[in-house]
Formats: structure tokens, C-alpha cells, sequence
């Protein structure tokens, strides 16, 4: 017994130090026919080939030990593999000159003599370990036992390779995504902002090192689509380019998108893909780092002091992954670490390079530029919006408004504008709404307008055909700029304005099913 034991802990250690799964589901062979004393043994997997009207269901062999020649392809429903793989039950037959279940063909293909042979299936329906000519001219319950455990390593070497395969497959995926969608759809970085204009002047520089980079600012300043563009510039522009909401995640959560884990024993049957290997050659982005918890901080630390994982889930071989980390944060981490809210040594391991993203109101100048591309953006994603432009007097208009929510809002009031525009093909001041800025609005919560805003909106309305039109488009109107001053909280803002929450739903309603009819008919 302890021989036995001695044997199956041997045989592990030289499974499990196989990393590559080929090599790894060949050493299975090789020490089957060893300990089983065979001649010849077999790895089948499962497939099917069409042929005239139907699908002849086969077994192809995949790992033959012994055999020479093109790969052996047996017809499930008339042979011995066949049969174990139809039945999932192991057996062994020491006759099979008599066995009703043999086909000769297969030796007559091959030039070789089937004196007995031992059948196992892997897995559930994914093959058929097989195994020829034991030199004790027979096999027996013992040989069938060991038979168990060399085909539940094939099955583990084969779901390796499954992963990696379909590991690689999402990973040119990404990257395919990454260079149609984010790589190519922007083109310089430019900025009348003086700090900003010298920092993509050196951003080429920077984002040839690998050295982690720490982008903060508030939110909607355009700290992601700088980290995007960084890793454009890099020299690993064609790798894979991963991006992490951190606010998103648990903790639990944070781990398996990280490290793919399963949690549970029972939940091993659950695949996840790690994103550090999926990063493997790329870039890895964690947006809004700040918001992980202490345990999640002390699980990246770890990672970044090893930069090492599991090479395949459920493995205990650990290999290191090449990536390049780029971190944003909508809050000052370095005020953190003294408020004791962030580690300090994880802060110093992000912070190799800073970058900090000025507020769109500190450029201002910028403000033009940034609506040509958010427009041309839109344009490109909603076809019946290609003739819109901006009127001469748009910009001077935008500028003299506040943006507490930066490039996000300015992207939203643009997107918004394009609604209100309606039919008009070039949008004017009077879409984007003043009464819309928060500046406006007063303690008591009423809008103040000037005189010549009251007539800018009153003649906005007088270009509606009807009163019964033009009250609706207050309606919506006001309505939409209570929750942009409530940043969308439709109770806040049904509060605020004096309806019911119904009510405003109602209206929102209302206003989307315009909205619909009305790109139905430009499409039309």
C-alpha cells in the first residue's frame, strides 16, 4: 500500500511540474503505458464531421503513444472508444478478436494487432483514454482503477489547454476591440492650457517607460481617456489594454476580476478569466483606485510587490505577468494616506509618475475644440445627426458657463442640445439652455434669467408650431434641467420642482416617445 502511494505521489509531482498543457496531457501517456505495462496508448476527443444530409459523430485522436502516421479517427457508434465514450463507463476486454464492439478496420488502417485493450472516458463527454496490449497478456480491476486516475489527468490537461485557448482567443479579442475602438478613433492631444499642452507634449516620452502612472482629478475631467491614450503611445500599443472600475467591485469581486479564483470548493465548475493574465503584454487601468477597501489595497500591494498569479485557476504554479499599471483617482490619495484612509507603501508603488487632470472650467479656452470631437463623436454614433454643426455663437455661449461636471457634462449638454435642436441643423445657444447651469439656480430654487435670456427662450418657443407644443417642450424642458440640477435624482428633483414622482415619470415619458418618434422619422 505504501508502494501505491509512493507511486501516485511520483507520477503528481511529474504531472504538476508540467506547465505547458500539450506536454503536460503527453507525459499522461508515456506514464499510463509505464505503470500499466502496455504497448500503445491513446488520448481520443470527441468531434463531428458532416457528411451529405447529416453528422457522423467521431473520436479523433489527439496524444497517440506508439502509433505513427496521421491521426486515428474512430466512428463512435462502431467501436471499442466508441463505446466507452456512448456509454461513459470504463472497461477493459482481453478478447477482442471476439468482442462484437471491435472494428478490424482500424487495425488494418494501422498495420497493427489488438490483442486486449482498456477503455476510460474523460471528463463528461470530452474523450476516451485507450489503452493497448498489456505485456501481462491481460488486464484486469487493478489496471482499470489506475487507468481512472491517468484519464482524470488527461481530463485536467485538456481543460488547460481549453483555457489558454480560449484565454488567447479573448485576448486578441480585446486587442482588436482596443485598436478599432480606442487607439483610432482620436487623434492628437492638443490644449491651449499651458500645463496640459506641455504635458502631451511629453506624454510620448512618458509613455514609453513602463513605470506606474497615477492620473487624479475630479470627476468627467478625462483621466480614463488619457490612461487609454498612454497606453496607445506605448510600446505595447498592440497588446491587450484592460480596464477595472474599482467603485464598481466588492471585495470578492475585486479578487476574481483580478486573480479569476473560485471562492468555493462547490463553485469550481464556474470559470473566470483573470485580468491580470488577459493584461499579460499590455496595459492594466484601475479607475477610481481610491474607493477600494484596506483588504482590497492589501491584495493589490500584493500583487504589484509579486506581479505573479496562478498560471490557470485551481493550479498551485504561479507565474509572473508582464503588464504596465496605470491608476486614476477622482480624490487626492496623498490626503488620503494622511486622513489614514489609504495604505501609504501602495501609494508610493501608483505614484511613480503623477498626472493631475485641471477642471474644464480652468480651460476654457479649450472648450471649442472639445465639442468639435464630442460632436463628431455623436455624429459618427447616430447617423441622422451628420448635418448638425455648431452656430459661430455656440462657443462664446459655452464659456461663460460654469462645469462643476466637466467634459462629462459638457458631453451631455451637447447630446442633450442635439435633441432640443429638433429639425434644425445647426445648434444655437438657446439648445444648450442657461437655465440649466447650476449657478442659477437660487436657495429658494427658482431660476433667475436675465432680460435677454427670458427673450432668447421666449422666441426658442415661438419657433414651435403650436401653444399646445411649445407648453409641452417647457415641460420638458424644465423638467430636464431639475434633474441635471439634481444630478438625475428624479425624487430630489420632483421635490424640487413641486410634482409627484409619477408625475415626473409621466413627463419623462412623454418626452422620450418624441424623442423616439422623431429619430424614427429622420431615419424614415
Amino acid at each position: 500500500m505504501e508502494k501505491d502511494w509512493l507511486e501516485l505521489a511520483r507520477i503528481s509531482r511529474i504531472f504538476f511540474s508540467e506547465e505547458d498543457p500539450h506536454k503536460l496531457l503527453d507525459s499522461v501517456m508515456k506514464q499510463s503505458l509505464m505503470v500499466l505495462g502496455a504497448e500503445r496508448a491513446t488520448v481520443f476527443m470527441y468531434g463531428s464531421d458532416a457528411t451529405g444530409g447529416g453528422t457522423k459523430r467521431q473520436l479523433q485522436s489527439v496524444v497517440a503513444i506508439g502509433v505513427q502516421g496521421d491521426p486515428i479517427i474512430v466512428d463512435i457508434s462502431n467501436s471499442l472508444a466508441g463505446y466507452c465514450f456512448s456509454s461513459q463507463q470504463a472497461y477493459y476486454s482481453n478478447d477482442v478478436q471476439t468482442d462484437s464492439r471491435f472494428n478490424p478496420a482500424i487495425d488494418q488502417k494501422t498495420g497493427y494487432t489488438t490483442k486486449n485493450v482498456l477503455c476510460v472516458p474523460i471528463g463528461h463527454n470530452v474523450g476516451v483514454l485507450q489503452i493497448l496490449n498489456s505485456a501481462k497478456g491481460k488486464f484486469d480491476e487493478e489496471d482499470l482503477e489506475k487507468a481512472r486516475l491517468f484519464a482524470f489527468f488527461a481530463a485536467t490537461a485538456l481543460d488547460q489547454a481549453s483555457k489558454l485557448n480560449s484565454l488567447k482567443m479573448l485576448k486578441e479579442g480585446l486587442t482588436k476591440y482596443q485598436q478599432d475602438h480606442v487607439c483610432m478613433r482620436g487623434g492628437e492631444l492638443e490644449s491651449s492650457n499651458e500645463y496640459l499642452a506641455e504635458l502631451y507634449n511629453k506624454l510620448e516620452h512618458v509613455s514609453e517607460s513602463d513605470a506606474n502612472i497615477l492620473v487624479e482629478g475630479l470627476a468627467g475631467t478625462g483621466k480614463k481617456v488619457l490612461a487609454e491614450k498612454i497606453h496607445c503611445l506605448s510600446r505595447r500599443k498592440d497588446g491587450p489594454l484592460i480596464s477595472i472600475n474599482c467603485a464598481m467591485l466588492t471585495e470578492l469581486a475585486f479578487e476574481l476580476e483580478l486573480l479569476g479564483h473560485f471562492p468555493l470548493a462547490e463553485q469550481s465548475s464556474f470559470r473566470f478569466h483573470s485580468k491580470l493574465q488577459i493584461a499579460d503584454g499590455g496595459t492594466l487601468i484601475l479607475n477610481e483606485v481610491d474607493e477600494l477597501s484596506p483588504n482590497s489595497q492589501a491584495l493589490l500591494l500584493k500583487i504589484l510587490r509579486e506581479y505573479k498569479v496562478d498560471r490557470l485557476q485551481g493550479s498551485e504554479q504561479r507565474a509572473k505577468v508582464d503588464f504596465r499599471l496605470v491608476t486614476t483617482s477622482h480624490k487626492n490619495l496623498k490626503q488620503l494616506v494622511e486622513d489614514k484612509k489609504f495604505r501609504e507603501d501602495l501609494y508610493y508603488r501608483l505614484n511613480v509618475i503623477q498626472i493631475q487632470m485641471p477642471t474644464l472650467d480652468e480651460r476654457l479656452d479649450d472648450i471649442e475644440a472639445l465639442s468639435q470631437d464630442i460632436l463628431s463623436r455623436l455624429k459618427h454614433r447616430f447617423s441622422h445627426y451628420r448635418a448638425k454643426q455648431f452656430d459661430k455663437d455656440c462657443f462664446a455661449y459655452l464659456k461663460k458657463l460654469k462645469w462643476p461636471g466637466n467634459i462629462r457634462q459638457l458631453q451631455n449638454r451637447i447630446e442633450s442640445a442635439l435633441i432640443h435642436s429638433g429639425p434644425r441643423n445647426d445648434l444655437r445657444s438657446i439648445d444648450f439652455g442657461d437655465s440649466w447651469n447650476e449657478d442659477k439656480l437660487q436657495k429658494s430654487n427658482v431660476v433667475e434669467f436675465k432680460k435677454d435670456d427670458k427673450q432668447k427662450d421666449l422666441n426658442y418657443l415661438l419657433e414651435l408650431s403650436s401653444f399646445k407644443e411649445a407648453k409641452k417642450q417647457f415641460e420638458f424642458d424644465f423638467v430636464e434641467q431639475a434633474l441635471e440640477l439634481c444630478a438625475g435624482n428624479k425624487t430630489k428633483a420632483a421635490k424640487m420642482i413641486g410634482l409627484s414622482r409619477e408625475a415626473l415619470r409621466k413627463i419623462l415619458l412623454q418626452r422620450d416617445e418624441r424623442v423616439f418618434l422623431f429619430d424614427e422619422k429622420k431615419a424614415a
